[in-house]
């Protein structure tokens, strides 16, 4: 149980949250200096896809943060600056459930030259879910550079309700392509009690960030790719989904499952009658959005409208996202949640598993496969529906 006043160290793994600034060619997307969506090219600077990554949460299965700008600085206050990134609006993400995933947020120019400073934008609250299913409300708290950890978080009072987080050091494209920037909500410290400047005495703050770029590929070379976007067409095997401005189509096979409502369906005719035009979707993929606007699904999710840039007219549903280690009974299993939480596996379940610990692409299935492989120590992140306590989704932490 987290009591009120405890301090809580989350270590995120080796490797968290990460921005993938890939080398691509076409792709529509926001960036370069606009101030909005849309293709930006330049006759300087190459044209690269921003990815977001993490690994699972240790501590909670929840981490949602809204992100509202990237940027790269020439000068340590950031008062002159390259956009890779800007959304008004601001768009939403729950950082713990991109586990060995990359997902695409937009395409833009990257400019040639060396920066010192990168700068990520968010809001200046998050949410943060518990193991039991509860959200509880959090704010970042102002950080200087500290020794060893050159990073810098403020929350500047002028009413804009966003804080900036910057890295002081060197950036720039490497050899290979590609940049790799942790923006690593890593070894980062959570006080369950009010903090000082806290925005209120019943949230939660959040007093320790790190980021820091990683040159290691192989720690995301097994990533599945991600994609948000609005349904645009719906066709009798494909779809066309619309990322900014660019459009992906998507193609569905006799395994793809679509989530749609709190309910899995298998297979390409029961996904298209399940999905609607014009609502925000999240399609998992293992083709490289940077490289191809022409994919195959494995998986499609319905989503609310703050995922898509704000479109589309997604809805809530009734479930909780759980997080805990499975004891497995003869027909359902016990989550050590507190209390603990007794869970029933359906025929319209669907699991995400590996079979180790180690990085690597997910083996999906459904189903009494789904609870037989299911095993009694494996640390889960299991989403279910607050009615029945019928598990919808249940995915095996790496």
């Amino acid at each position: 149980m987290i009591t009120k006043g405890k301090k809580i160290f989350l270590l995120l793994g080796a490797v968290s949250v990460a921005l993938i600034l890939a080398y691509c060619s076409g792709g529509g997307g926001g960036g370069g200096s606009s101030s909005g969506g849309g293709d930006s090219t330049s006759s300087a600077g190459k044209s690269v896809g921003v990815y977001l990554t993490d690994s699972p949460a240790d501590q909670f299965p929840a981490i949602t943060v809204t992100v509202y700008e990237i940027n790269l600085c020439s000068d340590n206050n950031c008062a002159t600056k390259e956009n890779l990134y800007i959304n008004t609006t601001g768009l939403s993400v729950d950082l713990a459930k991109l586990n060995g995933v990359l997902q695409l947020i937009t395409t833009a120019t990257f400019p040639e030259g060396t920066f010192n400073r990168l700068e990520i934008i968010p809001g200046n609250r998050a949410s943060i879910t518990d193991n039991s299913g509860v959200a509880h409300d959090a704010f970042f708290s102002n950080m200087d550079e500290k020794p060893n950890k050159p990073d810098t978080v403020q929350c500047p009072a002028d009413g804009s309700n966003k804080c900036f987080i910057r890295f002081n050091g060197a950036v720039q494209p490497l050899s290979s392509g590609k940049l790799v920037v942790d923006f690593v909500l890593k070894e980062f410290e959570v006080k369950t009690h009010s903090c000082t400047n806290a925005l209120d005495t019943s949230s939660w703050c959040i007093t320790e960030v790190k980021m820091q770029p990683i040159t290691f590929e192989s720690e995301i070379e097994d990533s599945e790719f991600d994609l948000h976007g609005t349904l645009t067409n719906i066709g009798t095997g494909s779809i066309t989904v619309k990322h900014m401005s660019t459009d992906f189509t998507v193609n569905l096979t006799g395994s793809t499952i679509c989530e749609v409502n709190d309910i899995n369906y298998s297979g390409a005719a029961n996904c298209v009658n399940a999905l609607t035009l014009n609502s925000c979707i999240e399609v998992e993929t293992t083709d490289d959005l940077s490289s191809t606007t022409t994919i195959t699904a494995t998986r499609i999710e319905a989503k609310t409208s703050s995922d898509c840039e704000g479109s589309g007219t997604g809805e809530m549903h009734q479930n909780r996202e759980l997080r805990g280690t499975v004891t497995k009974g003869a027909a359902d299993f016990t989550l050590d949640t507190d209390p603990a939480t007794l869970i029933t596996v359906t025929d319209n379940t669907v699991c995400k598993y590996t079979q180790s610990q180690g990085m690597g692409m997910m083996n999906m299935s459904q189903g009494a496969v789904c609870f037989n492989d299911l095993q009694t120590g494996w640390t889960v992140e299991v989403k279910i529906n607050n009615s029945t306590n019928e598990a919808i989704k249940i995915e095996r932490e790496q």
